[in-house]
């Protein structure tokens, strides 16, 4: 048996959430935690965030870390904090600066990948460069993301006002930067399939390099394995910060963690944490995979596992009536954009995607966190 099918099935795990994605982009970030958080003095609280599992289907893929490894995180992070209190405030300072410095270069980032007549020389001096930002900012931004998940690790709900204020302060600032720096990379694969005849989203941020570097290509058969399937476990004690796995025993793992994502709820009435207050009765739109926004009707109840900001760009153009998720924090990126939709919103409400499909009827309480589902004409 495999060394990691077998501690999937020895371990207690924790499961973070979804997300449809690049591989890219997870390979970009492990680099990035690997070279932040030694060089912040993080090393001790990010040790229990390299450990992670990423179970890949197409581009969906769950993430799950050992619970063992969050509560050395959450550990550290209490430790920190009772040494200095100021310590949050000081990283966000430290944010603000790299902001700044993120913002300096996106415009010539996006001149370069926009321009006619584009070439290799072109992509490679574009993603060097995009790369050496990234490995600076994203770790920053995340940060109060990691931070809310440590500390909900023992409470279960993030309720100091005091972290609360500052971590969502901290997220705002950097939201639309970030937004920026990955639709970098969404124009970058966009040019390489048109220009290099290249599809980069199933390629590690190692294999871009080697091929800049050394016109060296992963092979075929990989590539396409991993549009169908593969297992990424990322360590930043590694050399890329990530393996990546295919074959049965990844799906013999897979199949064990995603038990840990399967929640069935008895009866009509769910609950949640409201973020955006308000009453509402509406028919529910299901989110499955991002195709599906783009046949999003007027006036309904979207419900989705998440929402990501590439997501809330287009819910913006559509009429929609509440907002509900499975997954997501204070520090979530729904959350830090709800007051732009002005309709009740509620996050954290498990279970609700396994028991619904589009065309039913909700009754949505986001002042009370209550969801019912009700079975009467929306109008007599």
């Amino acid at each position: 048996m495999n060394s990691y099918l077998k501690k999937v099935k020895q371990v207690k795990w924790k499961y973070f959430g979804s997300r449809e994605t690049s591989l890219i982009f997870y390979s970009l970030v492990a680099e990035s935690y690997k070279y932040m958080f030694p060089k912040l003095g993080w090393s001790d609280f990010a040790s229990g965030w390299s450990n992670i599992y990423f179970c890949a289907h197409g581009l969906i893929i769950k993430a799950f870390g050992k619970k063992s490894d969050i509560k050395k995180s959450t550990k550290a992070i209490k430790k920190k904090l009772a040494y200095n209190p100021q310590i949050l405030k000081t990283l966000y300072e430290l944010t603000e600066k790299e902001i700044k410095k993120t913002q300096q270069i996106i415009n010539p980032l996006k001149n370069i990948i926009t321009k006619k007549n584009l070439k290799s020389k072109d992509f490679k001096h574009f993603y060097i460069q995009f790369k050496n930002s990234f490995l600076s900012f994203f770790p920053l931004q995340v940060f109060p993301l990691l931070i809310e998940l440590s500390l909900e690790s023992e409470t279960q709900k993030l309720s100091d006002k005091r972290f609360i204020n500052i971590l969502t302060k901290w997220r705002k600032v950097s939201h639309q930067t970030e937004i920026e720096l990955e639709n970098l990379l969404s124009l970058f694969l966009n040019k390489g399939r048109k220009h290099l005849k290249i599809d980069f989203i199933y390629w590690t941020d190692y294999e871009v390099m080697n091929y800049f570097t050394n016109s060296k290509k992963p092979k075929a058969s990989k590539i396409s394995h991993r549009k169908s399937f593969y297992l990424m476990i990322r360590d930043i004690n590694l050399n890329p910060p990530y393996k990546i796995y295919m074959g049965q025993s990844a799906k013999s793992a897979y199949k064990i963690l995603q038990k840990l994502t399967e929640e069935k709820v008895k009866g009509s009435e769910f609950k949640g944490n409201p973020l955006v207050k308000g009453k509402v009765k509406g028919e529910v739109f299901l989110i499955r995979n991002k195709n599906d926004f783009k046949r999003l009707p007027a006036n309904k109840i979207v419900v989705a596992k998440v929402i990501e900001m590439d997501d809330i760009k287009v819910l913006k153009n559509k009429k929609i009536t509440a907002i509900i998720t499975e997954e997501g924090g204070l520090t979530s990126h729904i959350a830090i954009a709800s007051r732009e939709f002005m309709v009740p919103l509620m996050m954290g409400v498990k279970g609700i995607t396994s028991n619904l499909k589009s065309g039913n009827l909700l009754e949505v309480d986001a002042t009370k966190g209550i969801i019912k589902k009700i079975k009467t004409k929306l109008f007599d």
